[in-house]
């Protein structure tokens, strides 16, 4: 199934799970593969990250709090967005971010979450590409 612009209208990451018998179960869940970003593909689509994912990186964020960065899922949109406007092309698939103080969340394709899931998790455990890329984000969006 294809990212469908209005068919997601709405659709969150904090979505319900399903019960199966008394554990809550995200349908195609895979909080591996690009930890500490979690694909959820099920009834919503997306890439995400939680607070107590980015609280291991507010140190970096720390380092620039009197230019506004405070390490939240806001901070990791404008992360992700300057990286896709440089490692993604044009053909890649749109990407919809709907983060949040406590919550980074993209929607999009499967393939494009995981090229994106791929990337923002190669920066998340470089702390000099966290830095180099706050340093250029303000000046480009």
């Amino acid at each position: 199934m294809d990212f469908n612009t209005e068919a997601d209208e709405g659709c969150s990451a904090k979505m319900p799970p399903e019960m199966h018998g008394n554990q809550h179960v995200y349908p195609l869940t895979d909080s591996t593969t690009f930890s500490p970003f979690i694909l959820i593909d099920g009834h919503c689509r997306a890439l995400v990250m939680f607070d107590h994912s980015m609280a291991f990186k507010s140190h970096i964020f720390a380092e620039r709090a009197t230019e506004g960065w405070t390490g939240n899922g806001i901070d990791w949109t404008r992360l992700a967005e300057l990286a896709v406007q440089e490692e993604f092309s044009q053909a890649d698939e749109h990407i919809g971010y709907d983060s949040d103080a406590d919550m980074f969340s993209a929607r999009g394709a499967r393939h494009t979450l995981e090229k994106l899931g791929a990337a923002l998790q190669a920066i998340f455990l470089n702390d000099d590409a966290i830095r180099d890329l706050m340093s250029r984000v303000k000046n480009r969006l």
